[in-house]
């Protein structure tokens, strides 16, 4: 009789009444990496690789993307991130947080200082602050598909808005893995919002915003910037929205140095 194949347990952590799906690849000080918005932790393949010598490097998919749980309950994504240190016995992280990823980083570091060492903040948006982000043209491109159950349409307006620079078939994939995805019924923002709170951060943050990235976005880095004190802004050359995508070999380099910082 054929001996049975041993399976691997899948790393789901049990999180505010959710399971969170991660991956983790290293060890030493835990560096925690959170997605942008219609991605999954698949846009961070490449730094759970480079990142493994040095860390424990861990990519978490967001509630309802990838393979985590869809919401059933209202939540809050920083509270998430909260709950998979505790799950997975973390005492203090450091985050890397890429778009709604970085305000969720923003958001968890201002809940609890105590949990966070080093914040990057990546083309971050912030709670309490909007903009717009599309033309008039696009937006109504996107509904359109939205609407008409088209799916992949409307995420092909997204990549075109976000990752001018770094699309690939890989990204593409990606986005159309999660094209369908829709929290806004349940996911909350953080509370008090994080606009008027910066200024209380008071720890190592690097802050890099790409010079093809969307001018709200751009905005709110250099806010982040000037308001967390002792912030460094970074602007990258030919990177968009994902500059982990569209100029991978600066990214992990200018990541990999300023966590390396006493």
């Amino acid at each position: 009789m054929a001996a049975e194949a041993i399976v691997a347990p899948v790393p789901y952590a049990h999180v505010n009444g959710g399971r969170l799906w991660y991956e983790e690849h290293g060890a030493g000080d835990p560096v925690v990496f959170l997605h942008a918005g219609l991605l999954d932790s698949r846009q961070w393949t490449r730094q759970l690789e480079t990142f493994a010598p040095h860390y424990r490097a861990i990519a978490l998919d967001a509630r309802g993307f990838g393979r985590s749980d869809r919401p059933t309950e209202p939540y809050r994504r920083h509270e998430d991130v909260l709950g998979l240190l505790d799950a997975l016995g973390i005492e203090r992280a450091a985050l890397v947080g890429n778009s709604v990823g970085g305000m969720a980083a923003v958001d968890a570091t201002l809940a609890r200082p105590d949990r966070v060492r080093t914040l990057v903040a990546v083309g971050a948006a912030i709670s309490g602050l909007s903009f717009r982000a599309y033309s008039d043209e696009q937006g109504a491109r996107a509904e359109a598909a939205w609407d008409d159950g088209d799916y992949r349409g409307a995420a092909d307006v997204w990549l075109e808005v976000w990752a001018p620079v770094s699309t690939d078939d890989d990204l593409r994939e990606i986005a159309y893995a999660n094209a369908a995805v829709d929290t806004d019924d349940f996911e909350l923002d953080g509370s008090p919002p994080a606009v008027d709170r910066l200024g209380e951060l008071r720890l190592p943050t690097l802050v890099l915003v790409g010079d093809r990235e969307v001018e709200g976005i751009v905005d709110t880095c250099r806010r982040i910037a000037a308001d967390v004190p002792g912030a460094r802004l970074q602007v990258m050359a030919g990177a968009d929205h994902l500059p982990n995508r569209a100029r991978p070999d600066e990214f992990d380099r200018l990541v990999l140095e300023f966590l390396a910082q006493p």
